[in-house]
């Protein structure tokens, strides 16, 4: 898991960065807090070649069942004061 800084958003489009890499994804949040600028985002490499990703909490309908920390649909976003484990939505 690649831990990533948000240094950008606009609109759905975020801006990473990695230590090496920058990645410019549009993503979508169901969840009722929205990521900010300097927030953190730990998220599998084969997540970051998607074009547009939506995720959700874990118990969302719409997404795999995430079943170990190891999942590659299961990302974490955290910030100064809290850890969110989210999962990728599809449809």
């Amino acid at each position: 898991m690649q831990e990533l800084v948000i240094k950008e958003i606009n609109n759905f489009i975020y801006t990473l960065e990695g230590k090496n890499n920058k990645y410019k994804i549009s993503m979508e949040f169901n969840i009722d807090y929205q990521p900010q600028v300097n927030d953190k985002i730990y998220m599998y490499d084969e997540l970051l070649k998607e074009k547009f990703l939506s995720f959700g909490l874990l118990d969302h309908v719409s997404g795999r069942q995430i079943r170990d920390s190891k999942d590659p649909d299961l990302i974490i976003l955290a910030n100064n004061n809290t850890k969110m484990f989210l999962k990728r939505l599809y449809g």
